[in-house]
């Protein structure tokens, strides 16, 4: 059987984690030669900000749209005749009581 983690050993594990991931950004910090550090470069600007509402619907596929197949039809057709029997047996049972 193995061992179930317990909350101790999760956190444990996450503050291991934090502590190699902040030994690394210091060895990146610590360049040869007195460069600037790979991280204090300023970050490239992005061009999500700048895209037209088309650009932004061909980038999450909205432009795309399916033609309707003949199942869809069949179920749209199905779904419009139970509905209108409903109706007209609602209708007739009130014609009954009046």
């Amino acid at each position: 059987m193995s061992k179930l983690s317990s909350i101790e050993d999760v956190e444990r594990r996450a503050q291991q984690e934090q502590e190699r991931a902040a030994q690394d950004a210091e060895r990146e910090s610590v360049s040869p030669e007195g460069q600037a550090p790979a991280t204090a470069q300023p970050a490239p600007a992005s061009d999500q900000g700048d895209m037209t509402a088309e650009q932004e619907e061909e980038f999450h596929g909205l432009d795309t749209t399916q033609p309707m197949g003949a199942g869809h039809k069949a179920l749209i057709v199905i779904a419009v005749v139970v509905v209108i029997v409903a109706i007209l047996y609602i209708v007739n049972s009130w014609i009954h009581f009046i």
